[in-house]
């Protein structure tokens, strides 16, 4: 007797649920975004929560490799996002690492276009953008005091 292999195929679908003029994108299967749905549906329903238009997605595009993947959405509001993954030293459990790195664009209440890029690596979360608080630069009277405080400890140290 013949063994028979069957494929099955499960539907995705991107489900995107804005909460405070975030975007939130959730992959899962067909029948859990029904569920989902019809559950926001009522509880927007119930608590008249939903007064904001529906955003709809313009553009949305997901490819998955081997060793990464890379994905890109646009909406009607205008927001345009992108992320690119790949893993560094792949099969190396102790130096296995996901890299990630993207850019969101959204405009602000003024309609202004507000640009975030970043990457994820092994050295943490490292966001960029004109929108980011910056650190105050510090006084030249205050880095001197730091070089000097610097050179005497080593002197210290090296006089042990």
């Amino acid at each position: 007797m013949k063994a028979v292999s069957k494929k099955k195929q499960i539907t995705i679908a991107i489900e995107t649920v804005i909460i405070d003029r975030r975007i939130i994108s959730l992959m899962c299967s067909k029948e859990q975004v029904c569920a989902q749905e019809s559950h926001y549906r009522a509880e927007s329903e119930d608590n008249n929560i939903n007064k904001n238009p529906i955003i709809p997605i313009i553009k949305s595009n997901f490819e998955q490799y081997y060793d990464g993947y890379k994905y890109s959405y646009e909406t009607g509001n205008g927001i345009q996002a992108y992320e690119t993954g790949i893993i560094k030293h792949k099969g190396d459990e102790k130096h296995e690492t996901l890299v990630q790195q993207g850019s969101v664009t959204y405009h602000d209440e003024h309609g202004k276009p507000i640009t975030l890029t970043y990457i994820a690596d092994e050295h943490g979360f490292q966001p960029q953008g004109d929108h980011l608080p910056t650190s105050p630069t510090i006084p030249e009277s205050i880095q001197k005091a730091l070089v000097e405080q610097n050179h005497n400890s080593r002197a210290e140290t090296n006089s042990d």
